[in-house]
């Protein structure tokens, strides 16, 4: 596929190998340069060392800033590719410029996201725009993508076990907290998108109570933010209101009396965000009376029942994953791992410290 269409996209489940896929033919080729999220840096280093296959490597961050270094490649591998879907950013332009002369290999376990729209931007590093314009069938000689079920008898790929879906109890007075919110009030140039901020907080409910802890607490420091603007006589934009700092449970306002003043009364909106910010204090009130021991239990469970196995946690929102560790660090043998760094219980280590046990492969 790299020879007669100079591009191919192997999708393949997690674990069974892409890494190692892409460097067996990274090695046949003489100028490689591997694109990856900067948190798979280390990864991709040891991999490299280890096949002693020679290429260059670089984050799919810098990307957006700096651009890429600015010469001809061979071959081009882009791993988690998923992260350059997106036509509209300065990372997928300045990939895409240099894709055209160059063989593209693309890794990813989950190229779709939205829609079709998705697999045909990636499609479209090494085939152009026609990509957008081809069906699903059409696409089949462009992408390799093996099932982990197609191969549990092959190599060292981990089986999966079945297991049912656990219900934890918890209160469900705060889904109704919730779903009782009024209406926020939203910045100058934006729409009041009740539902997006319910779905939002229900999100982080069903996470964790750290998690929706958390989130109150940035919506409510947000909110006052705004609220001190309002009474300053100014409205701002989405864009002025995300350019003021979070830190601590509080706002760092930027001078709202430098902002442009308000051509409309705004009592009603400051009368209206009081309220929304009154009852989102309530709802983080009853929240903190709660604590995520029954989720800690659940994965001590889990560790209990798989004694000679490592067992990873994995949660969409780093204060679910705090949570749980401060519960069960003291059971030992226990390790966080977000993105602002890693954590065991004497202290900060590295990345790498935390994951060797696991090791490296993918």
């Amino acid at each position: 596929a790299l020879n007669e269409m100079f591009g191919i996209a192997l999708y393949d489940e997690v674990g069974l190998g892409k890494t190692y896929v892409a460097l067996a033919v990274a090695a046949r080729y003489e100028a490689v340069t591997v694109f990856a999220p900067a948190s798979l840096t280390d990864m991709w280093l040891h991999a490299l060392a280890t096949t002693h296959v020679s290429a260059e490597f670089v984050t799919i961050e810098s990307l957006g800033r700096t651009g890429p270094p600015a010469r001809k490649r061979d071959l081009i591998i882009v791993d988690e590719a998923h992260n350059v879907r997106n036509i509209c950013t300065r990372r997928y332009s300045a990939l895409a410029r240099l894709c055209i002369l160059s063989r593209v290999l693309l890794l990813t376990a989950t190229p779709l996201h939205n829609s079709h729209d998705d697999v045909a931007a990636l499609a479209a590093l090494f085939i152009g725009s026609r990509a957008y314009t081809m069906t699903g069938a059409e696409f089949l000689p462009l992408v390799v993508r093996r099932d982990s079920a197609a191969h549990a008898g092959a190599g060292h790929v981990p089986v999966v076990e079945h297991a049912p879906p656990v219900v934890i109890a918890t209160d469900t007075t705060i889904l109704d907290m919730i779903l009782a919110l009024p209406p926020p009030v939203p910045p100058s140039d934006g729409g009041v998108a009740t539902r997006l901020v319910m779905h939002g907080l229900v999100r982080q409910w069903v996470s964790s109570n750290a998690a929706l802890v958390g989130a109150l607490k940035r919506r409510i420091a947000r909110s006052h933010g705004l609220l001190a603007s309002l009474d300053t006589g100014r409205y701002p934009t989405a864009a002025e209101l995300s350019a003021w700092v979070y830190s601590d449970d509080a706002v760092q306002l930027a001078f709202a009396e430098l902002l442009d003043p308000a051509t409309a009364p705004l009592a009603a909106r400051g009368s209206a965000l009081r309220e929304h910010v009154s009852a989102l204090d309530a709802l983080l009130a009853h929240a903190r009376t709660i604590d995520d021991a029954l989720l800690a239990r659940f994965v001590r469970d889990v560790v209990q029942a798989h004694p000679a196995e490592k067992v990873v946690a994995f949660s969409c929102y780093a204060e679910t994953a705090e949570a749980i560790y401060r519960l069960v660090k003291r059971d030992g043998h226990a390790a966080l791992l977000t993105a602002r760094g890693a954590m065991i219980a004497s202290g900060p280590v590295s990345r790498t410290e935390v994951l060797a046990p696991f090791g490296t492969e993918r």
